[in-house]
């Protein structure tokens, strides 16, 4: 599986650390579908370990609503202590890895640690309540953006010292979590800033974020939103999706002679397409005149060969379809929010991974729009906080200055989203 673990991070004003090489950061990206723990040597600011896996509660469910259900049913406690022990685990292994890296006699020190993630991923790693995430009125059990200690935290033994100082990022509402407010940090989100900035993070819960400088003078402001696009980015509900790993088709071209061309992860035999795949094989059906504008399929046909054993039916681009539309009616109301062209930063391992032409070709992006990736942006601004009181402080100020907007209560929304099925 092809986890994304790189970024940027944002320039770092406060006076440097000593100059212990010993001395290292742990970040943690607790995501719905994967894990993902960085060790960071304090004194250079350099990557010295990385460790992912697969959430372990996926057992639990693929999505966050399933897995809120499961803790209703009484399994909270169950949720709660495996992912416990598989942030421990990862751990350990990204500690014992940086140790090899440090130079002797210094030993490997954790001085500190911090964990994103969405608000769903964040209360149940705590043990709170996640019933005020279950339905209207959606509301938090905690905005976080609090310190701890690693022992008040993880019950198990561990390579880690329980009083080492865990620090958990604020969060805005129960849909945008502290993996946006971090995603932000990342993009260098600045409330005295006189430039606008549009933030995404495309996945199945997308969530937007769209900075409105103030022209007076001053702190701008934030709004945010989060689009309902299911897992179609992630091709987990595609007739053929599968993962980003070896085997997925990621990249569909159409060559001179009008054939279909593709890219297959790692060489050898496709078995299947991921999600920046799916966007890629429907822009090249488009090219191809294979299927309308509407999403149809040309002929009596219900279904494309991509290639040996891998075709799409329509019900997968209709789930394209609707998944784009959410994304772009959120990106649609945000933009008319602002007199301006914002940057434009995409987050997450979809963003990274994603053809640009494709993407607009399917009219997923406003054409004026032209994204920036930054990779995992949740991970990167964890990072940042961990080396930065300022960052920190700016963080916790995003949270309280950002407004979320329900898509679903604006008048034209559906009027919107059945106008941006459309592939134009």
């Amino acid at each position: 599986m092809e986890i994304v673990t790189d970024g940027v991070l944002p320039n770092i004003e406060d006076a440097p650390f000593d100059e212990n090489p010993g001395d290292i950061f742990i970040a943690i990206d607790l995501g719905t579908t994967t894990v993902v723990a960085l060790a960071w040597q304090v004194s250079t600011k350099k990557i010295l370990a990385t460790s992912f896996e697969p959430n372990a509660q996926r057992k639990y469910g693929a999505d966050v609503m399933s897995r809120i259900e499961q803790a209703l049913c009484g399994k909270a406690d169950l949720e709660k202590k495996i992912i416990q022990t598989q942030l421990s685990r990862l751990c350990a292994k990204v500690v014992f890895a940086a140790s090899e890296k440090i130079p002797r006699p210094f030993r490997a020190t954790v001085l500190s640690v911090c964990i994103t993630g969405n608000s769903t991923m964040l209360s149940l790693l705590l043990g709170l309540s996640v019933k005020g995430l279950s339905a209207l009125p959606f509301s938090l059990p905690s905005r976080f953006g609090f310190w701890t200690s690693w022992g008040e935290c993880f019950f198990e033994e561990s390579s880690i010292s329980k009083k080492t100082p865990v620090y958990f990022p604020p969060a805005i509402g129960a849909f945008v979590g502290a993996d946006t407010v971090c995603a932000m940090i990342s993009a260098g989100f600045d409330l005295s800033s006189q430039k606008s900035f549009l933030l995404s993070d495309v996945g199945t819960n997308s969530e937007l974020a769209l900075f409105i400088p103030n022209k007076d003078g001053g702190e701008g402001r934030i709004i945010c939103t989060s689009c309902a696009a299911g897992p179609a980015f992630e091709a987990a509900n595609i007739s053929c999706g599968m993962a980003g790993e070896n085997g997925a088709i990621d990249n569909f071209f159409v060559s001179s002679n009008g054939k279909i061309e593709f890219h297959v992860l790692g060489g050898g035999e496709a078995r299947g397409v991921c999600g920046s795949g799916l966007v890629s094989a429907v822009a090249s059906l488009l090219d191809a005149h294979k299927i309308s504008k509407d999403g149809m399929i040309f002929g009596e046909g219900s279904s494309v060969l991509l290639a040996p054993s891998v075709f799409l039916l329509q019900s997968d681009i209709r789930a394209l379809q609707l998944a784009k539309s959410a994304v772009k009616t959120g990106l649609d109301f945000l933009l008319k929010k602002t007199i301006e062209l914002p940057t434009f930063f995409l987050a997450g391992g979809f963003g990274s991974k994603i053809n640009v032409a494709c993407a607009k070709k399917i009219a997923l992006f406003p054409k004026n729009l032209s994204p920036i990736s930054i990779g995992n942006a949740a991970l990167f601004g964890a990072s940042a906080i961990l080396f930065s009181q300022k960052l920190q402080s700016l963080s916790e100020k995003i949270a309280k200055k950002s407004i979320f907007v329900n898509l679903a209560s604006y008048p034209k929304f559906q009027e919107d989203f059945l106008k941006n099925c459309s592939f134009e």
